[in-house]
């Protein structure tokens, strides 16, 4: 394959040795790939700035045919999030967003839409007035983008008998709204009233730059994000260690 250059995002960094890590990025023309980064860690690296998580970059990467992972050959840092350094909560929504990224796409697969949320989600993030509304609504759009878009049609739209009235539950292993609570305890469940179904259906059809004028109604955000969360892991078939740190941190701290 030889050697290739691509802007992309640092989904995470794996330590190696005491000098060399593998990088794990995502770009809008590879999708998700791997490389080894030989000595960045070290204070003088030939390969520039050090790998931090979130980072924008522009890295050249040399792949021999058939090898699992490139060895990153040159480093440039285009973007950094410094609020990210001071904000923990803020930081753990952004490790949620770009975790899920991670585990829901496979390596080589080109993602431009994919990879212009996530930096739309970064650019947003540090300013939002609401930031866990910020990323349900990239949740949201990432199940999307995976193939998981639910079903959020009224019952009566959809031709079922009677009109919807009060909350509606989100079957997971139907991919619609019901009347009726999910019978299996193990899935995933929230009783959407009315305000919450009008967020998700909103959320589906804003651009990605427009995420941050729009937040859950008041007392909403942190509830459906848990929704969010737990219906990717669903969908996904995987668990979510910065969701795990999100609840221990950020929001049982937050009500103690």
């Amino acid at each position: 394959m030889g050697l290739f250059r691509t802007e992309a995002l640092v989904l995470r960094t794996v330590d190696f040795s005491e000098s060399t890590q593998i990088a794990h990025f995502y770009s809008p023309d590879r999708g998700k790939f791997s490389a080894i980064a030989k000595g960045v860690k070290r204070f003088k690296s030939r390969l520039g700035p050090r790998l931090e998580a979130f980072a924008q970059v522009q890295a050249s990467v040399y792949a021999k045919e058939g090898a699992a992972l490139g060895t990153l050959s040159s480093l440039e840092l285009l973007r950094d999030w410094p609020y990210l350094r001071a904000d923990l909560g803020r930081h753990a929504l952004a490790a949620l967003v770009f975790e899920s990224i991670d585990r829901g796409t496979e390596e080589g697969k080109p993602g431009p839409d994919l990879y212009r949320l996530a930096v739309c989600f970064l650019e947003e993030l540090g300013a939002a007035g609401d930031p866990q509304s910020l990323a349900a609504h990239a949740l949201l759009r990432v199940l999307c983008l995976l193939g998981f878009a639910p079903d959020l049609r009224e019952p009566e739209e959809r031709g079922g008998p009677g009109a919807a009235r009060g909350a509606l539950f989100f079957l997971p292993d139907q991919g619609r709204l019901s009347t009726a609570s999910p019978a299996d305890p193990r899935l995933p469940r929230l009783a959407l009233d009315g305000p919450s179904r009008a967020f998700l259906r909103q959320s589906m059809g804003l651009r990605a730059e427009e995420f941050a004028a729009f937040a859950a109604p008041p007392g909403l955000g942190r509830p459906l994000l848990a929704f969010l969360i737990r219906l990717f892991q669903f969908y996904v078939e995987t668990d979510l260690k910065s969701a795990r740190f999100l609840r221990r941190m950020i929001w049982e701290k937050s009500q103690g």
